[in-house]
């Protein structure tokens, strides 16, 4: 008995030693500051960069494709010859035009004396004829001769006009054998190699400028008709903003038929935008009738069919009612039923009961998530 009785007093000394030595356990948390609202809420939208030109190039001319001097991914610059067509055949009917040119011009000079000719005899024998010297018969043969070689005149000119036409087609043919860059940028895909026929039209190569660059978004009927009220709309892309100024908003819906297509480009003239790229844009929307105060979505929860937040205070947390009135991109509601500078639990929302006790986690976080305040 004495020996049950000691072991009982080891067991009480060690479960009182234990109890005053446990410290209290006091939950961290994430908390968010209410401040002001302005009016005006915050939509974001995926978004990706595309090139301000881009284009599919091909030869304007039929014929082999003798060189292409780029590869899919090749910066050039303007006016760069990107391909080289075979240009045999051209050549040689530059040479034959250029000889029936030189053939026409010698028929048209030799005509054209002929018509000069025959004009000044004409007008010697009109002269004659109006004071009766000679008879009209002579007269009519002689205007008819004038008409006749100014007639061969007029066809040698058209002829030599024609051969003449003929050979500048020819030089530029020559000339649109080079296929060339009319902006610089990358090339984005290579169509067509050495050796294969061109036609026009028919895409050799695809170029994409890398500068000026412009950022799309998809918008739905409601968004798009927000638009009227945009206070202003940045891009998001690797922690960096860029300021954006609105070019088209399509009323047509784009690809898929399922959204509105809305393009932007930079407001700093000086900053280009990156190429080919993914990202969010945000669009601050203008709301004068905007009542109420932007909170994260996680800090919401449902307890005894009542909407609730947790608020912070000294220390420790009371259950708060709250009425969502309209949510928001960003992660983000609007709600009534708080105050200015009230502190609301973000994180560990379900673990906490009525007065608990709690420490932040960090300091106070950043009270302007998304920008909304």
């Amino acid at each position: 008995m004495k020996k049950l009785l000691g072991i009982f007093i080891i067991i009480v000394t060690f479960v009182s030693c234990s109890s005053k030595n446990q410290k209290e356990i006091i939950r961290p948390v994430q908390v968010f500051k209410i401040i002001e609202n302005e009016n005006y809420i915050i939509r974001t939208y995926p978004a990706n960069t595309i090139p301000a030109n881009k284009t599919n190039l091909s030869f304007k001319i039929s014929g082999p494709i003798e060189k292409i001097n780029v590869e899919v991914g090749s910066f050039v610059n303007k006016d760069d010859i990107l391909a080289k067509m075979d240009t045999r055949d051209y050549i040689l009917n530059l040479k034959s035009f250029e000889n029936k040119s030189l053939a026409t011009k010698n028929v048209y000079e030799a005509s054209l004396a002929i018509a000069e000719n025959t004009e000044s005899q004409f007008l010697r024998i009109k002269k004659l004829y109006e004071s009766k010297t000679i008879p009209k018969k002579i007269y009519e043969e002689a205007l008819a001769q004038k008409k006749s070689a100014s007639s061969s005149s007029l066809a040698a000119l058209a002829n030599y006009e024609a051969s003449k036409q003929a050979v500048e087609n020819c030089k530029n043919h020559i000339i649109d054998s080079n296929l060339k860059a009319p902006f610089s940028g990358y090339i984005t895909n290579k169509f067509l190699g050495e050796g294969a026929v061109a036609s026009p039209g028919i895409p050799v190569v695809a170029l994409a400028s890398n500068t000026d660059n412009k950022v799309r978004i998809n918008l739905s009927e409601e968004d798009l008709n927000e638009l009227s009220n945009l206070e202003k709309s940045i891009f998001i892309y690797n922690s960096q903003n860029y300021p954006l100024t609105i070019e088209t908003a399509s009323k047509i819906k784009g690809f898929g038929n399922i959204s509105y297509p809305a393009t932007f480009v930079s407001k700093n003239k000086n900053l280009s935008l990156p190429s080919n790229v993914n990202g969010n844009v945000k669009l601050y929307i203008k709301k004068n009738n905007l009542n109420g105060t932007a909170i994260p979505i996680e800090s919401i929860f449902n307890r005894d069919n009542k909407t609730n937040v947790w608020i912070y205070e000294n220390g420790i947390v009371n259950l708060k009612e709250i009425n969502v009135l309209e949510p928001l991109n960003n992660h983000l509601v609007l709600v009534n039923g708080l105050k200015i500078n009230d502190l609301i639990i973000t994180k560990g929302i379900h673990q906490l009961s009525k007065n608990e006790k709690v420490k932040i986690l960090k300091t106070f976080s950043k009270t302007n998530i998304g920008e909304m305040l």
